[in-house]
């Protein structure tokens, strides 16, 4: 979804980097802290070892991520507001893309 809304919400000539950040943000960021924060909870719902095995209360690991991402979703729905995109913004995408094709001596659609 987030980066469908960044297709929409940027300006053509840094479209391919938003897309990039946004990329970078979920896939690279998210999943980077994402993996350090799964491993405090493993460790905290984890009981005393025994010889080789250690129980784990699984419940309550699986039920951390979800009370996480139900909050993250409530923040989201709460604070987002989509100001919509402006008239403006749409003539000069299509200013830019119409002098680009031009330029590469291609007719616009």
């Amino acid at each position: 979804m987030g980066q469908i809304y960044v297709d929409d919400r940027a300006p053509a000539a840094i479209r391919a980097t938003a897309q990039g950040f946004i990329a970078f943000v979920t896939l690279g960021l998210g999943m980077f802290v994402g993996s350090l924060l799964s491993g405090v909870v493993v460790d905290h719902y984890s009981g005393p070892k025994v010889g080789d095995y250690t129980p784990h209360n699984w419940r309550a690991i699986w039920l951390a991520p979800a009370i996480a991402a139900g909050a993250f979703l409530l923040l989201f729905a709460i604070l987002f507001r989509d100001r919509g995109k402006s008239k403006s913004d749409d003539v000069l995408t299509d200013t830019r893309e119409a002098q680009a094709l031009e330029a590469a001596g291609a007719a616009p659609l």
